[in-house]
Order: C-alpha cells, then structure tokens, then sequence
C-alpha cells in the first residue's frame, strides 16, 4: 500500500474537522476512525512542504464526487478506481441499498487488505454494498478484474477516478477515458486532473519532488482536458478549478494560489440544458 492513500485519508479527516462541523451531508467523517493516531503523522509534509490550502485538496475533491452522486439519478453502478481508503460505500450504504446500487472499489490487493483490516474495527462501518475489486493497474486490466467481480456491462455506470490521473503516464490516462465509455456509451466519470502550467515555481516544484520522494512522481498533466475528451467520444465536458470550488463552499483563499487541480464529471451523453 502506498503511503498517500493514509496521507489523503489523514486530510479528509482533518478537512472533516475544520470545514463540515459534524454535518454528516457531506465529509468523510469515517477518516479520524479510520486512520486513528496516524491522523498527525502527515502534518510537516502537508503544512510544510506542500502549498498552503493542500489541505482543501483532499476535503473537496471527496465532496465534489458526493454532490454528483446525490444530486444525480442513482447509476445502478458505481465504479471507485484506485480507491484507497475512500468510504463514499459506508457512508451512503443505505441509500446504496434502497437504491439497489452496486459500488466496486478497485485497488491493489495491500491496500484493500488494509483498508478491510482499518475498518473492521471501526462499528458503524457498513461495507456490505461494496465489492472489492483486486487489481494491479501497472499489470492488469481492470475491466477485466471488473468483469471477474459481477460487473455488467450492459448497465450504466459512474466511474469516481480522483487523485489518481497525475500519477499514470498519458497513454494509461487516456486509455481509462477511453475504456468508460467504450463499454457503455451513456458512461459517466468524475475526475480531477492536473493543469499544465507554463512555468513552474518553487513551490510548486518543491510540491512534486516531495512526491517524487514518496514514489508518486506527477507523470500527467493538461493544458485543457476538453478537446481531449470530446476527441474520445466524451459528449458533455462540466469542470470546475479546485480554487473555484472551494471558494464556492466556503474555503480559504490563499495569495498566489498553487493549487493547479481541476475536477471534471465528463459523461457520453448529451444533457439538455432545459
């Protein structure tokens, strides 16, 4: 299991705190028990070696998934890729049940088996809407280990892929755009990417070598994701700049802002404006 998956688990923990207030809407308030007395372990790489407002990274991108899928038709299927230690299946698992909606979690099988092993003592944890999807993307397909798993792919589905684009070369990146919707066109996915800035400053630079070190190196980056998608067959493109969100709900804004992300619900439908 790779480190940043405690790390992004540790944030959304320390977000809930600072930003939801015990809302229960919206905010992964499975983190702090998840993650436990490791909640501090990332402090100095978060707060010190990262660029002010990093924090809200994690906050928000679990937000804007969860805003997609409540406010949305409920997919019959919902596809997590590389999904750490998100917890979208517990804490919507009622709703997941009256909706008879399947969630797939894909990962590595050590960070699965660390996640089972985190939640299994956290009581109110319900993960029986949940099928865990073992896969190695470096070697495996994962449609294949999805269909191994009872996915149908005659369904409509909804692919969460966030904090994870960045990390894979540009051809496996535009080969997952390219598989959602190959199956169904009428797939959806909700994605965050990394924008290609022209010139690179310290701290930015600084951001990447410390991933670089945690062996997460930055491998992918866009200058606009839009003509990129629409060429794949992506017929609707709605994105939004992290900074944008989070001044829209409520974050802090910081001088000479760094944080060069942006979230995206791309799907092979039209929708109607009406």
């Amino acid at each position: 299991m790779k480190d940043t998956s405690l790390l992004t688990a540790a944030c959304r923990a320390k977000f809930c705190a600072l930003y939801v207030n015990g809302d229960e809407k919206f905010g992964d308030y499975f983190a702090t028990a998840i993650v436990g007395d490791r909640i501090d372990a990332f402090d100095d790489i978060i707060f010190n070696k990262f660029p002010p407002g990093t924090l809200d990274v994690f906050g928000f991108r679990s937000q804007f998934t969860d805003e997609y899928i409540l406010k949305g038709d409920f997919p019959s299927q919902i596809v997590i890729l590389g999904a750490g230690m998100d917890t979208l299946g517990a804490r919507y698992a009622e709703i997941f049940r009256n909706k008879q909606t399947k969630l797939f979690e894909v990962d590595l099988p050590s960070t699965q088996q660390t996640k089972k092993q985190l939640v299994s003592s956290v009581e109110t944890y319900d993960d029986a809407a949940i099928t865990y999807v073992e896969c190695d993307f470096t070697s495996q397909d994962f449609m294949d280990c999805l269909a191994k798993n009872g996915f149908n792919f005659q369904s409509q589905s909804t692919f969460i892929w966030m904090g994870v684009s960045y990390y894979l070369p540009l051809e496996t990146v535009l080969e997952i755009f390219k598989k959602v919707i190959d199956i169904n066109p009428h797939n959806e996915i909700l994605f965050d990417y990394a924008i290609d800035v022209l010139h690179k400053d310290e701290g930015i630079m600084k951001s990447e070598q410390v991933l670089k070190d945690m062996k997460e190196p930055i491998m992918c980056k866009f200058a606009d994701i839009t003509p990129v998608l629409a060429a794949i067959g992506y017929k609707m493109v709605d994105e939004i700049s992290l900074f944008a969100y989070a001044l829209k709900n409520g974050g802090a804004v910081y001088p000479n802002d760094k944080r060069y992300l942006r979230f995206v619900h791309a799907s092979g439908r039209q929708y109607s404006k009406n």
